[in-house]
């Protein structure tokens, strides 16, 4: 399977929409395996535990939708 790769602009988006915490933390959490097996099951949303979804497109998380975002 490919690697997962967590994108700047999804790093970003955690930051500002989950919790302000180093990349290092950021990136530790949307690597986590349950990313990676959404990604190679082709999920295109995982939800996270506030609420929050980050987006999957070709194995890269490409960014986390807010709460609200329908």
């Amino acid at each position: 399977m490919p690697e997962l790769i967590v994108t700047r602009h999804a790093m970003d988006r955690y930051r500002e929409r989950v919790e302000d915490v180093p990349d290092s933390e950021i990136f530790a959490r949307l690597s986590a395996r349950v990313f990676e097996i959404a990604a190679e099951f082709g999920a295109r949303y995982v939800r996270m535990p506030q609420g929050q979804r980050a987006v999957i497109v070709d194995h890269k998380i490409v960014t986390v939708l807010p709460t609200d975002h329908s």
